[in-house]
């Protein structure tokens, strides 16, 4: 039996370093005079451990006066018989602190990478690959590029810097590679993004497939400039002449990469337009003239960037252009030798790279696995010892048994590697055997076949074509016999246009928080920004006779793609929640779900959604609503379903119910039932009525601004605390309410003020209802405001504290020990009172002839915000000290009014502010909440955190594409 003490052998090792004595060489690390440090080491270990240290060992051996690689002397002390290493060239810009790491490293073969931050690995790597550590190096770029990969990402400028000064650090360049070529757009977001050198920004703004928009290219390349430069002001507007010139020149190479005629006209006047010095003459007069009279420009200018091509090894961008054009039926055979489309149109498809023989195999099965269930498809082959690529489109998902398949719309083709120029378009003519389905075969296309791969593709007795069920050959003589080809390399996209695109918009809510979900009436208005989900859907399942949905978002490297499959009408799909975490595809899951629970279909389609989003996520603008909403809506449409807007608010709000949410209906409402340029008027009972409602003109005009306090509310996450809590006080409340006031039993406040119907009121919610019912909260509540444990609702209800659970916590997750009643029913009546004065302000300011009492009703208006805030803060505990700071500079530099929006707990403010004083007020806001509190945040970053809006229309499908 053979013991192992390598731990102990391993400190007795590092002990060796304590002991001088025992020494037998020294060298010396760092600079003189302030960082040096003297190491007295062991040539021994130090032989065995590091080829680097044996290579200098032997040189020792016959040179022990200085050569080329460093000063090698006898120590002074000659009966020590010691040598002394110093060498400026080598050693000077070594860490000593590193250094050290390193030797205890080739002593003791222990290291711990959780007691170093990035920073300190980064230079530990590149020392040991210096002293060619080999097995510490290995690890090292192991651990970084897998474990680390998100943090590595966001240090890519000093990763750039590594792999250009270290080349045989092979995993770090290959992970270095695969960032710049697969998800460049990471990179613009890395900490380290302003300290890229020149030639790495330009080599990634010329790649065309940057998942940006350009606008925000543009202002990460304003960023970059500006901290290459030296002095410029903080303050734009005190730039002169000289400082734009030096921005100039510092992007004189960058400029001409800048796609400027894919920026909207509204950033190009409000974010390209101020820096007009910069730009060359010709393009900026283009710019100019495209952007106020739509004029073609007379410079040359760069095709757009296409998102979608992945990073293929085959097809180049006019490729895919010409592929795209082919697929909607308008290039024709005879026309290829020409551009089919212009040198600056958008390929219309996504080009998604799903297989890749090289990388996955090339047999049937991988094939299938790949791409059976995948919808329309695109297959490219590289001819062996040719400049050709060959292929087919398939429209429809491929499957592994079926045999032959009608189809019009498939095309086979071949292309030269370089150009789509002298290339062949075939389409069928036999449609009855387009395409091949059987499992023994990958692609195949026709009758002949006119194009097949089967068994192993790489053979080439199992690679042809025969032209037979196609217009023609796409190899030479295929029209006479069968052709062989060897298969090089091969690839499949999945190419699809979207049927149609469904939005939903963000909303703010102007007045009436925390009421909906007990029954009042809110008062919101929808914003202008919004989701958007691109939907291609079809009846073809995968192999397995599953119902498949697919989603990405353009985000992916933030939120990866998800794929689930349909669980039948009752289950749908699973939704797993843990508490704490937020799984973005939960929110889809969720649309989904509660569509299909509504519209109980045998088979409902299978879709693949691309979903993008410019709503601020926990900022109080609802932006779970809207994706859900705009899932609902892309699931009903996709499937048919002809509903009315009220039933298509009441399915999404059902929704959030599946991952553990408690909501009412405003946020739904309002995404999906606005109206532009109106705010709504809400009301939930006795049934679902969206009411739009003008704003008075006022004099001067009035805007809202809303402002991001940058202090996330994480809506699922703490629902137990905040949201969900405050639901379950809310029910109490008026259950005991209702015992008190009328012996009966109210599931929601509203439930109490309908009970007032029978005692001479007038039926609804009236200010005199809600008036009486605050004088009873106090009355009731007067000597008991500060809340109560279960065990004194428990006597205060007369209920057993099972009951209590069962009856009003239910489905809910909350965690509390005290629940308040008083302050809770008290807000959410006096609230309600605040939005009906809110609702007769506006009518009756629209009503009036004149608008003499303008400044009254601002006042007015303003007055009902301010109160909304502090009952918000003060009885409801849904502020946060972020939103009070940023309520209160509103209030000190033109805002009349402010208050938190939203659920609260961190998010937005939404301020009354007149028309003119908006750009002084977002600019007084900027420098006494933003600066102070976040200096990084770039001007790019400070436009989207404040800004004015309107109100916006609701939720629409976009067909006409």
């Amino acid at each position: 039996m053979v013991l192992e003490f390598l731990n102990e052998l391993s400190h007795d090792f590092t002990k060796l370093l304590e002991n001088k004595q025992d020494s037998d060489f020294s060298i010396t690390i760092g600079s003189e005079p302030d960082n040096v440090k003297v190491f007295h080491l062991h040539r021994l270990i130090l032989r065995a451990r590091s080829p680097f240290f044996a290579a200098i060992f032997n040189l020792t051996t016959t040179k022990t006066n200085t050569n080329k690689i460093g000063e090698f002397s006898k120590n002074a002390d000659s009966s020590n018989n010691q040598l002394a290493i110093k060498n400026e060239d080598l050693f000077k810009n070594t860490s000593p602190a590193i250094f050290e790491v390193i030797v205890k490293f080739l002593y003791g073969g222990a290291f711990n990478v959780k007691t170093h931050s990035l920073d300190e690995l980064f230079e530990i790597l590149v020392t040991a690959h210096k002293f060619r550590v080999k097995s510490l190096t290995s690890y090292l770029e192991e651990y970084l590029t897998t474990k680390r990969a998100d943090d590595l990402r966001q240090k890519f400028a000093q990763l750039t810097k590594i792999v250009y000064e270290n080349s045989s650090l092979t995993k770090l360049q290959s992970f270095h590679n695969d960032a710049t070529e697969n998800a460049a757009e990471t990179i613009f977001e890395c900490e380290d993004f302003t300290s890229l050198s020149e030639a790495t920004l330009v080599s990634l703004l010329r790649i065309d497939s940057l998942r940006l928009k350009e606008i925000e290219i543009w202002e990460k390349v304003i960023k970059w400039g500006i901290f290459q430069c030296q002095n410029l002001p903080a303050d734009f507007s005190s730039w002169t002449a000289r400082h734009f010139e030096t921005l100039r020149v510092n992007l004189s190479c960058c400029i001409p990469l800048i796609r400027f005629f894919d920026i909207s006209s509204e950033d190009f006047h409000q974010k390209v337009l101020p820096y007009q010095q910069i730009i060359p003459d010709q393009i900026l007069k283009d710019l100019i003239d495209y952007h106020r009279a739509g004029y073609a420009p007379i410079t040359p200018i760069l095709p757009s960037r296409s998102p979608f091509m992945y990073s293929s090894t085959l097809l180049r961008k006019q490729h895919a252009r010409f592929l795209s054009r082919a697929i909607e039926g308008s290039s024709s055979i005879n026309g290829i030798s020409t551009p089919c489309i212009n040198s600056t149109s958008q390929c219309s498809y996504e080009f998604r790279l799903i297989l890749r023989g090289s990388r996955d195999g090339f047999s049937p099965s991988i094939f299938h696995r790949f791409c059976d269930g995948k919808g329309p498809t695109i297959t490219v082959i590289k001819i062996a010892n040719s400049e050709k690529l060959i292929g087919g489109y398939c429209p429809f998902s491929w499957q592994s048994k079926g045999g032959y398949q009608y189809t019009t719309e498939s095309f086979i083709f071949q292309l030269h590697e370089q150009t789509c120029k002298n290339g062949i378009l075939s389409r069928v003519v036999d449609p009855t055997k387009a395409v091949y389905f059987w499992q023994t075969f990958g692609p195949g296309f026709g009758n002949g076949p006119d194009l097949a791969l089967r068994e192993n593709f790489k053979d080439p007795s199992q690679s042809f074509c025969r032209q037979k069920s196609y217009e023609e050959p796409i190899i030479p003589g295929a029209d006479r016999r069968r052709v062989h080809f060897t298969t090089e390399e091969y690839e499949r996209y999945d190419g699809c246009s979207p049927s149609f695109i469904a939005r939903s918009p963000g909303r703010v809510n102007l007045i009436g928080e925390h009421i909906d979900y007990a029954g009042f009436g809110v008062l919101p208005m929808a914003i202008s920004r919004d989701v958007l989900i691109a939907v291609s859907y079809e009846d073809t399942n995968n192999n397995n006779g599953e119902i498949v949905v697919e989603i990405s978002n353009i985000q992916n490297t933030r939120y990866p793609d998800r794929k689930f499959v349909y669980q039948g009408k009752e289950r749908v799909v699973d939704i797993e929640n843990e508490e704490g975490v937020v799984e973005w595809g939960n929110y889809f899951k969720c649309g989904y779900k509660g569509a299909l629970q509504y519209l109980q279909l045998n088979r409902p389609k299978g879709m693949r959604c691309l979903i993008d989003g410019n709503v601020p996520e926990g900022g109080g603008l609802s932006s779970s609503a809207a994706f859900t909403c705009c899932a609902v809506l892309a699931t009903c449409f996709a499937n048919g379903a002809q509903l009315n807007k009220i039933q298509l608010t009441e399915i999404a709000a059902s929704c959030e119910r599946f991952i553990g949410l408690g909501t009412g209906n405003m946020d739904q409402t309002a995404s999906i039932c606005s109206l532009l340029d109106h705010a709504l008027y809400i009301e939930f009972l006795p049934t679902l009525t969206p009411t739009p409602i003008k704003l008075p003109t006022i004099n001067p005009p009035l805007a809202f601004v809303i402002a991001n306090s940058l202090t996330k509310a994480d809506k699922v996450a703490t629902a137990p605390t905040n949201y969900n809590l405050r639901v379950v006080e809310t029910k109490i409340a008026a259950y005991y309410l209702g015992r008190q006031l009328f012996d009966k039993d109210c599931e929601i406040l509203r439930n109490v003020v309908d009970l007032y119907d029978s005692d001479n009121h007038k039926k609804g919610v009236t200010i005199e209802k809600l008036n009486a019912l605050s004088h009873e909260i106090d009355r009731l509540f007067e000597k008991k405001q500060e809340g109560y444990r279960l065990s004194e609702l428990s006597i205060l209800l007369e209920l057993d504290v099972s009951e209590i659970k069962r009856r009003f916590i239910g489905q809910y997750t909350i965690r509390a020990e005290t629940f308040h009643l008083y302050k809770r029913a008290k807000h959410v009546i006096e609230e309600s009172l605040r939005v009906l004065k809110f609702y007769e302000a506006c009518v009756r300011g629209c009503d009036a002839d004149d608008h003499s009492k303008s400044e009254e009703l601002f006042d007015t208006l303003s007055k009902l915000m301010n109160q909304s805030h502090a009952s918000c803060r003060d009885l409801y505990d849904c502020s946060c000290k972020e939103l009070d700071q940023l309520v209160e500079i509103c209030l000190g530099n033109g805002a009349k009014g402010s208050r938190l929006t939203g659920a609260g707990w961190g998010g937005c403010t939404v301020s009354l502010v007149p028309l003119n004083m908006v750009n002084s007020f977002i600019h007084n806001v900027r420098e006494k909440y933003y600066r102070p509190l976040f200096p990084n945040l770039s001007k790019a970053e400070l436009s989207n955190v404040i800004f004015a809006t309107t109100p916006g229309s609701g939720a629409a499908v976009i067909i006409d594409l």
